[in-house]
């Protein structure tokens, strides 16, 4: 069998779990959950393909946080910008990059304390080999320029890299995100629960 089986997603309906503080740790069950009222900064921690932008676009529609992505924006610069701008504007933002390094969180944090509101950590819980299958499928589902090939040497650079979130950097809270799969039509469920990664 494969490292990853697709199929032992089938009944995952928890989207995660608060990692940090101790104190605060429980299961989220509800997309409502995840949602604070009020203007905050979400930085997302993840691989490619984890799963970051499908949950950034459902919390941009529940609550029209905004969605900022290095990959729509062309640069960390515009998206330090566009963060500032739209907290001036007492909104709520989401920073969607892989963010695995500290120094690159902390630009964002900087932001968010000098606009005067909280941080939270979305860290996406998802292995090498699930972002692998999760690639594979968008690959077959969406063949287009927005979904280029993730290779292995990308990720298990980015791996290498990878420092794992603290509140010690600034994060009023650190969440561990589960993939909640939703499909929009028999077809992609059916595909996705294949061993799409088999030789």
């Amino acid at each position: 069998m494969p490292i990853f089986e697709s199929r032992k997603l089938r009944d995952n309906k928890t989207w995660g779990v608060i990692h940090e503080p101790k104190a605060d740790r429980k299961e989220i069950k509800n997309l409502q959950d995840l949602i604070n009222p009020n203007p905050e900064m979400l930085v997302f921690v993840g691989y490619p393909a984890s799963g970051k932008s499908t949950l950034a676009r459902l919390l941009s529609v529940e609550k029209k946080y905004v969605h900022i992505n290095q990959d729509t924006l062309g640069s960390m610069e515009k998206c330090v910008r566009r963060a500032k701008e739209e907290l001036g504007d007492s909104n709520s933002v989401i920073i969607d990059n892989t963010n695995f390094v500290e120094e690159q969180r902390k630009r964002y944090i900087e932001v968010a304390k000098a606009a005067g509101v909280s941080v939270r950590c979305f860290w996406f819980d998802c292995t090498l080999e699930q972002v692998r299958h999760n690639n594979k499928f968008r690959l077959l589902t969406s063949p287009d320029a927005k979904h280029k090939d993730i290779t292995d040497v990308v990720l298990y650079t980015l791996r290498k890299k990878f420092e794992e979130p603290r509140l010690g950097e600034g994060f009023k809270q650190i969440l561990k995100i589960n993939m909640v799969p939703s499909f929009d039509s028999p077809q992609r469920e059916k595909l996705y629960y294949m061993y799409l990664l088999e030789n």
